[in-house]
Parts: C-alpha cells; sequence; structure tokens
C-alpha cells in the first residue's frame, strides 16, 4: 500500500480492502448523524490498504456505489455479502471528528451545513426583494 502523512487533511481517500482467512474484512461501521462512519479498523494478516483509512472516516462510497443515502444496515449487508476485494471511499474531516451518543463534535455535518446555507441564502433574497420594492417606486415615473 502507499504509505499517507496522517497529519496531511485530505477531503477523499481510496482505500481496498481484502477479506482474512475468515472471510472477513475487518471493518466496523457505525452511524450518527453525518452518515456511516468507521467505528473499527483491526489490523488484519492480509495486505491490502486499510492503513489509509481512519476509524473516523465517513463512508462515501462501496465499490463505487454512493452510500449517503443508505443506512447503516444497507452499508454493513454490502459489506458482508460483496464480492471481494472492497474498494472503500471516505470523506475524511480536516480535523478527525470525536463520535459520541450526539454524534461528532467539533466537526461540521455537510447536511448542516448545507441547510445553513441554504438559510442564509433565503435571507440574503428576502432582503434583497424588500431592497427592490423600496426601489420600485422610486423609477415610476
Amino acid at each position: 500500500g502507499t504509505t499517507l502523512d496522517m497529519n496531511t487533511a485530505r477531503s477523499y481517500v481510496r482505500a481496498v480492502l481484502r477479506r482474512d482467512a475468515n472471510g472477513l474484512f475487518r471493518l466496523g461501521l457505525k452511524e450518527d448523524s453525518g452518515g456511516v462512519y468507521i467505528a473499527a479498523l483491526p489490523e488484519s494478516e492480509v495486505e491490502d490498504e486499510r492503513e489509509l483509512l481512519r476509524v473516523g472516516d465517513y463512508i462515501r462510497a462501496l465499490d463505487g456505489q454512493a452510500v449517503v443515502l443508505w443506512k447503516l444496515d444497507e452499508a454493513k449487508e454490502y459489506v458482508r455479502t460483496t464480492a471481494l476485494p472492497l474498494t472503500v471511499e471516505v470523506f475524511r474531516y480536516a480535523q478527525a471528528p470525536t463520535h459520541g451518543a450526539s454524534g461528532p463534535s467539533g466537526s461540521v455535518n455537510p447536511k448542516d451545513a448545507l441547510d445553513q446555507i441554504g438559510k442564509e441564502l433565503q435571507k440574503k433574497g428576502a432582503e434583497l426583494q424588500a431592497e427592490w420594492q423600496g426601489l420600485l417606486p422610486r423609477l415610476e415615473p
């Protein structure tokens, strides 16, 4: 596998995992408000690229299939039943989130960020509309 400077802030990482002698990928998944993420990544006796992944990485795709809208059970079932090897693509926050019962802290959930942007756009749109309506009477002959 390739070596990766673990201090580097990277957005997307891709790694190929292989099943061990017991037929396991040795990949533990959990889910929080941010989506499905890697909760456990024990060492494996097989040669694969698991060193590129980190606990806390959010699963972006499995074998090129977007996992964003999948539930945890769907992702686990896919990992259980897929042919080998498994290509895992993850989204990594610049600072590794710490997962708790309430989800990651100190990180931004992409959905929350989009919701926030949407609210700001609506607010700006309303301000511009009010400003425009204030100008209209002056523009009319």
